[in-house]
């Protein structure tokens, strides 16, 4: 066999050159298998090993866990000091000075944003608040599979790792130095890639007459660049040659297909290792709203409250025209959401609904002497229990009166819900205590 780019050709008794394809190449040969055998003794180390390392998760989660919590919390608290706090922006076109320092609801068109261009200027981006650049390479990629037998006689256990090889469309640089067979699978060091996947954001970038800063950089739809007509076609026939991938990316060099730009397309056979897959992107914002303090001209995170502890501000942007109201809303949803997703739970938070999500709990109000606070405490845990773990189902009469009294209904209130205390956070998501 004869190996030459990107066709394996065999010359059969006629003489007359056949194209296979690659994959034929590397059905067997791509494959390295390693065996490996560990002791009895071995096991027994491998295993104290993964006891430490239990510890250790044990330990890391527990920390993550109060962090979770102390998390959630702060960050209610700052959303309901920021609701009872909030003061609406009179105009997009002129700043209020009263409100310097505030924290103030804007919703106003975007303004200002930059243009942008691409291929030595062929490829133009016009009034965009960012254009996302994701760029591909062709590479090899290794997979490795593991079966792990146990031994017959010693206790000891055989491992086999079969190594195996791919190509694909990848974004970032694989090191084919580390693969286990990397004679016949080499990738283009990470230097030699023309385009690197980043986006670009605009510099100067305003919401009405209010710089947006590093508020920009929260935006996130976008929508494909059409590439310009008069780029070259793969369905017109046209071909590209040269080593792969370019040192530049040029109109000569690069091809339209798909939405995307290709520096090679070959006919009959795959890519060319090294080949480049170019797609640009741009922001579909036109307007947004924003939740911030005004600071000289531009938006800094509030935290002129007591109850808003440092590093939870409340600077946030979402896409569209929202009231105050609905983006506090969803920054409620998003904390929830963060709390369960981190703490592991199955199911998700309790659905209020209107402004139930984030207005202010009130407090049952204590009635007179000591029977009054014990009703309004089991009352008030009633009223947790009820909107974290089900519907509350109060006891029968006949039940109720074997309760010796209300200081152990509360008590029996707390032990039940301790289960989903535990396994998704009570106090992440109300900002309360039971025993409060």
């Amino acid at each position: 066999f004869a190996v030459s780019q990107p066709f394996l050709l065999t010359r059969l008794a006629s003489g007359r050159p056949v194209a296979v394809p690659p994959a034929a190449m590397y059905s067997r040969d791509d494959r390295v298998t390693e065996v490996t055998h560990q002791s009895f003794l071995g096991k027994m180390g491998g295993a104290c090993c993964g006891l430490l390392v239990g510890l250790m998760l044990y330990a890391g989660a527990g920390a993550l866990i109060w962090w979770n919590e102390g998390r959630a919390v702060f960050t209610d608290r700052a959303i309901h000091a920021g609701l009872a706090s909030v003061v609406e922006s009179p105009s997009c076109d002129v700043l209020d000075a009263t409100l310097e320092g505030r924290l103030v609801h804007v919703s106003c068109p975007l303004g200002r944003l930059d243009n942008y261009s691409f291929i030595g200027g062929a490829l133009r981006v016009e009034t965009a608040a960012f254009v996302r650049v994701d760029a591909e390479m062709y590479q090899w990629e290794e997979m490795t599979r593991s079966e792990t037998t146990k031994d017959s006689v010693g206790g000891g256990s055989t491992t086999r790792k079969t190594y195996s090889y791919s190509t694909g469309w990848l974004g970032s640089s694989v090191d084919s130095a580390h693969f286990k067979k990397s004679s016949n699978h080499r990738n283009p060091p990470a230097s030699a890639w023309p385009l690197t996947s980043h986006t670009q954001y605009s510099a100067d970038a305003q919401l009405g007459a209010y710089r947006l800063g590093a508020l920009v950089q929260k935006l996130q739809n976008a929508e494909p660049v059409p590439i310009p007509l008069n780029w070259p076609t793969a369905s017109d026939g046209a071909q590209l040659s040269g080593p792969q991938p370019p040192s530049t990316l040029s109109r000569e060099n690069t091809i339209s297909a798909e939405g995307k730009l290709y520096t090679a397309w070959p006919q009959q056979s795959n890519f060319p290792i090294g080949s480049m897959r170019v797609q640009f992107s741009r922001a579909t914002a036109t307007e947004a709203s924003v939740l911030a303090a005004q600071s000289r001209g531009g938006f800094v995170g509030w935290g002129a409250n007591d109850k808003v502890r440092k590093g939870y501000e409340v600077m946030q942007l979402f896409e569209g025209s929202l009231t105050a109201s609905e983006m506090f809303e969803k920054m409620a949803d998003d904390n929830a959401s963060l709390t369960w997703t981190l703490a592991g739970a199955r199911r998700g938070p309790p659905r209020r609904r209107g402004a139930e999500r984030v207005r202010l709990r009130g407090r049952v109000p204590l009635g007179q002497g000591q029977v009054g606070r014990q009703h309004a405490r089991t009352a008030h845990a009633q009223h947790y229990i009820r909107e974290l773990v089900g519907p509350f189902r109060p006891p029968s009469r006949a039940a109720a009166q074997l309760l010796p009294s209300r200081r152990t209904a509360v008590r029996r209130l707390r032990r039940a819900a301790w289960p989903a205390r535990l396994q998704c956070g009570v106090c992440s998501l109300t900002g309360h205590h039971l025993n409060q």
